[in-house]
């Protein structure tokens, strides 16, 4: 079945082995945290998350504990998490933006 349309997401593979939406994640995580313009979550290697991030007005080092605190409460206590901040987050060629990316089967 193909289906088109939408938001593209892949689901994330959280420490327990559980598949985590990632809309969820981008959704219930970055909620109501100050400072975040834009952000995708990645995964290339089980229990490692890179997050890219582009920051906004009002980000602050307190922001970026809340974000990783939540993260982890639905990817697993001991997942790894690396923070890359980035200028922008480009849109696929679909013209579309990916909250998750996952290159785990």
């Amino acid at each position: 079945m193909e289906l088109s349309g939408g938001r593209v997401t892949d689901f994330l593979i959280a420490t327990d082995g559980s598949k985590v939406s990632g809309i969820v994640v981008a959704t219930y995580v970055i909620t109501s945290i100050p400072g975040i313009k834009q952000i995708q979550f990645i995964q290339n290697e089980p229990g490692t998350v890179t997050l890219n991030l582009v920051k906004g007005p009002g980000w602050s080092a307190a922001a970026l504990q809340e974000l990783t605190a939540r993260a982890r409460k639905y990817l697993g206590d001991n997942m790894r998490l690396q923070v890359e901040f980035r200028e922008q987050i480009p849109l696929e060629k679909s013209g579309k933006y990916r909250f998750s990316i996952s290159t785990l089967s």
